[in-house]
């Protein structure tokens, strides 16, 4: 079994804030989409993929999400939103994304000491 930054991380549920933080799904979406997203919450893929970003971030601060995504091969454009609403990373200043070209939000860690 591979290190985490997280060594004994908790199961989450549904019922769990990290998991209601933001729907995997728009109101909107079809049900299949729901399901879709209930499936990454049991199967503790959404975590995983908050994992693998969060490392990214740590790693390379100051990259954009779709330079990040490019980086570890998954779309990290709904988990970034999810551990900046932990408190984990910020988005700050955008700029011209080495991915896109266009101008993009910049992810950055933030100090579990109390600041950024």
């Amino acid at each position: 079994m591979k290190p985490t930054l997280f060594p004994n991380p908790p199961a989450l549920t549904a019922a769990d804030p990290m998991c209601r933080v933001r729907p995997n799904a728009r109101h909107t979406d079809p049900s299949t989409s729901h399901e879709a997203g209930r499936e990454l919450v049991r199967t503790g893929r959404a975590s995983a993929q908050r994992e693998r970003c969060l490392t990214a971030v740590l790693r390379n601060p100051g990259r954009t999400a779709r330079e990040i995504e490019d980086a570890i091969g998954i779309k990290a454009h709904k988990r970034l939103p999810e551990l900046r609403d932990y408190g984990l990373v910020a988005s700050r200043s955008p700029r011209k994304c080495r991915s896109s070209g266009s101008r993009a939000m910049t992810w950055w860690p933030v100090n579990t000491q109390g600041g950024e």
